[in-house]
C-alpha cells in the first residue's frame, strides 16, 4: 500500500509495510457551492440574526482573520462577508479587517496578498495584531491575578466579527470559535496567563476536548465579555476544501455545531498504542516552521507506545521557529531541566508552550526520526532527533525493529488516541 503524506508543499509518497495500520479522518464530501454556502450561512446563521440584519444598526465592523499559518479559505468566506456589510449599508472604509497573529509575526507584502486574496487585500483597511504593541491594548478581565488585555481596534469596532478554521487543537480541545479573540488579539502579558506553564501542563488541555476544558473556557468567557457579535467557522478536507458545512452564528452556538461536525471525522480510537508512528506537521503553510508543525506530534503522541519510536516530516523552510524557541532548546536538553525552570511564572518566555508540549510529547519516545528539507543539520541535533534524508529508507529500516506500526497521513489535522487514553 502507498500513501502521500503532505511535507511543505509537496507529497511525499511511501510505501508500507504490509503489518502497517492506516489512520485517517473519515472521508470528508468537499460543499459543492463554496460561496453559495457562505451566502446562505450569512443569510439563516445559528442562534442569531442575519449578518446583514444585524449590520443594519452599526457604524462600523472589525473583522477578525487567522494569520497565514492557517490554511483558511478566506477567498471564499471573506467577500460574502463584506458584501453583507456593503448591503446593509456599511462602505469599505469602515469595515477594517484585523489579522490575528496571537504572538506571531506580522503578515505583510506578498503573503498578506495569499492570506486574503488579491481583492480583498485592498479593499478594506487591514492591520497586523502586535502582542507587544502595550499602546494598542485595553484590559478586559483579570484570570487568576493576570491582566487580560485584547487590540483596541477590535473592542472599539461597533461590529465584531470573528472567522476561523475548526481542526483539532492540543489546548482548546478545537481551534475557531473565541480563538481568533484569545490569543489571537491578545497582549503578550495575556499569554503568561494562557500559555503559562501550569495552563499548559493541565491534563485537561488536550485534542478534541471542549468542555470541562479551562483554556476553553477562558477562551470563551473573554471572547463574550469583549463583545463578539458573530462568527463564521469552517472545516476543510485533506484538498483543504470546505467541506462538513459553514457554521456561522452566535459565538457559542456556531462553534459547538462546528465542533461536533469536526469530531464526527477527525477522531480516531484505536485499541492499543503502536510501537512506530509515521506522522507529518500537515503540508504548507502549518509546516513552515517546527513550532507549528509539531502540532502533529501532539494529535498522535498517545498512540505512541511508551519507549516507541516517532517518524515524522515536515517541510520546516524557516527552521525551527523563533530565537526564543530555538534557546530553550538549546538550553534546556531534557524535559526535567525544562521543567524545573519554567515551572516558576517568573521565567515565561515567547514559545514557550511549544517547548513544553514537545518535551511532553518526547517522554513517551525512546526514539524522534525527523525528515525536514528546511533543516539544517544542527536543526536535529537541537531537538535530540535523528536526521533523515530518504523517508522511505527510514522507515523501511525503522519496520525491520518494530511489530506495530501506524501511519496518520494527516498529522495535525486529525485525532488519534487509545480506548484507555479515552477512558
Amino acid at each position: 500500500m502507498k500513501v502521500h503524506i503532505p511535507c511543505g508543499k509537496k507529497n511525499i509518497e511511501l510505501k508500507l509495510p504490509a503489518s502497517a495500520q492506516l489512520i485517517e479522518p473519515k472521508p470528508q464530501k468537499p460543499l459543492q457551492d463554496p460561496e453559495g454556502s457562505v451566502i446562505n450561512a450569512l443569510k439563516n446563521p445559528l442562534g442569531a440574526k442575519p449578518l446583514a440584519e444585524i449590520a443594519r444598526t452599526r457604524k462600523n465592523a472589525c473583522i477578525v482573520v487567522s494569520d497565514i499559518t492557517r490554511p483558511v479559505p478566506n477567498r471564499i468566506i471573506l467577500p460574502p462577508i463584506i458584501k453583507a456589510l456593503n448591503q446593509a449599508g456599511m462602505q469599505n472604509k469602515d469595515i477594517t479587517i484585523l489579522i490575528a497573529t496571537g504572538m506571531h509575526r506580522p503578515n505583510l507584502g506578498d503573503e498578506l496578498i495569499e492570506l486574503l486574496g488579491p481583492e480583498t487585500a485592498g479593499l478594506c483597511r487591514v492591520v497586523n495584531h502586535d502582542c507587544h504593541d502595550h499602546g494598542q491594548m485595553r484590559e478586559v478581565d483579570r484570570l487568576e491575578g493576570y491582566p487580560i488585555e485584547l487590540n483596541k481596534i477590535f473592542l472599539e469596532a461597533d461590529l465584531k466579527i470573528l472567522t476561523g478554521l475548526i481542526e483539532p487543537h492540543s489546548f482548546a480541545g478545537y481551534s475557531g470559535g473565541g480563538k481568533s479573540v484569545l490569543p489571537g488579539v491578545a497582549s503578550f502579558e495575556s499569554m503568561k496567563f494562557m500559555h503559562s506553564f501550569a495552563m499548559i501542563a493541565d491534563p485537561a488541555l488536550n485534542n478534541g476536548r471542549v468542555k470541562k476544558n479551562p483554556f476553553q473556557k477562558h477562551v470563551r468567557h473573554i471572547a463574550e465579555k469583549a463583545g463578539v457579535d458573530f462568527i463564521v467557522n469552517v472545516i476543510i478536507d485533506k484538498q483543504k476544501n470546505l467541506s462538513q458545512g459553514i457554521f456561522a452564528g452566535e459565538l457559542c452556538t456556531a462553534h459547538d455545531a462546528g465542533c461536533r461536525a469536526a469530531a464526527s471525522s477527525s477522531l480516531a480510537v484505536v485499541p492499543q498504542a503502536f510501537d512506530l508512528v509515521v506522522s507529518c506537521g500537515g503540508g504548507y503553510p502549518l509546516d513552515t516552521t517546527f513550532y507549528q508543525a509539531s502540532k502533529g506530534l501532539m494529535s498522535v503522541s498517545e498512540i505512541v507506545k511508551p519507549g516507541g519510536k516517532m517518524l515524522f516530516l515536515a517541510g520546516c523552510q524557516m527552521g525551527i521557529g523563533s530565537p526564543e524557541l530555538i534557546e530553550m532548546f538549546k538550553a534546556h536538553k531534557t524535559p526535567e531541566s525544562f521543567y524545573n525552570h519554567f515551572k516558576n511564572p517568573k521565567n515565561f518566555t515567547i514559545d514557550q508552550w511549544g517547548a513544553q508540549r514537545f518535551y511532553q510529547c518526547r517522554e513517551r519516545m525512546a526514539e524522534m526520526h525527523i525528515y525536514a528539507p528546511g533543516f539544517k543539520a544542527a536543526d536535529y541535533e537541537i531537538l535530540g532527533a535523528h536526521q533523515v534524508e530518504d523517508p522511505q529508507q527510514a522507515l523501511d529500516k525503522l519496520a525491520t525493529s518494530c511489530n506495530s506500526i501506524a501511519v496518520t497521513p494527516e498529522g495535525p489535522y486529525m485525532v488519534a488516541t487509545t480506548e484507555t487514553c479515552l477512558a
